[in-house]
């Protein structure tokens, strides 16, 4: 999956498959030498919602991306064989440079946002439960998100200060930030939401 960043609604989109290319700068980091920093894509025929298209990773699986409140940075999950096994949180910015792990790089980790500052992330992760990633789900019948040991942490941007927001024996994970920049692990305080088999 590639992650692309749909300027005209302001919102990313994940895709395997994408129109007619444009060069948009050249490559850097991890990329091949042939490689793009970014791609403009044109819009499939026939699309009305989003008139340019702009492919930011070009391997692995890179998934749920999340603006800064600036628009200048994408946090995400991602996962790419000799790199990571499990999925880890990432940033980078929004013309596909400075792609930089944030998360510690052990367990699984998923769902993760900027605080409306811009002084903290938020995500979750199984590392405190186990450092290895967990044992893949059967996808026999299709997809599978399993509930494994998730929990809650806050970060700095850069992903130091790492903190225990929620921690349990439990799910808790699927958390998501309020406009306010509050960030709890009960909707009952009234300002984040999160999934928990609690």
């Amino acid at each position: 999956m590639f992650l692309i960043a749909l300027s005209a609604l302001g919102v990313t989109s994940c895709t395997g498959k994408a129109g007619g290319e444009r060069v948009a700068q050249t490559a850097e980091g991890d990329r091949p030498a042939d490689a793009r920093l970014t791609v403009l894509r044109e819009p499939e025929p026939g699309e009305r919602h989003f008139a340019r298209l702009q492919q930011l990773t070009f391997k692995g699986e890179n998934a749920e991306a999340y603006y800064s409140i600036d628009g200048q940075h994408l946090i995400f999950q991602r996962r790419a064989p000799g790199e990571f096994d499990c999925d880890q949180i990432f940033t980078i910015g929004v013309d596909g440079s400075n792609r930089t792990l944030v998360s510690t790089g052990l367990g699984k980790t998923t769902c993760s946002y900027f605080f409306p500052g811009g002084d903290r992330i938020l995500y979750s992760s199984t590392h405190l439960k186990s450092k290895e990633c967990p044992p893949p789900p059967d996808f026999s019948r299709g997809y599978v998100w399993p509930l494994e040991d998730f929990d809650i942490f806050t970060a700095a941007p850069d992903g130091s200060d790492l903190r225990v927001l929620y921690q349990s024996d439990r799910y808790d994970a699927e958390a998501t930030i309020s406009r306010t920049g509050h960030a709890s692990s009960s909707p009952r305080r009234g300002a984040e939401t999160s999934t928990s088999t609690r």
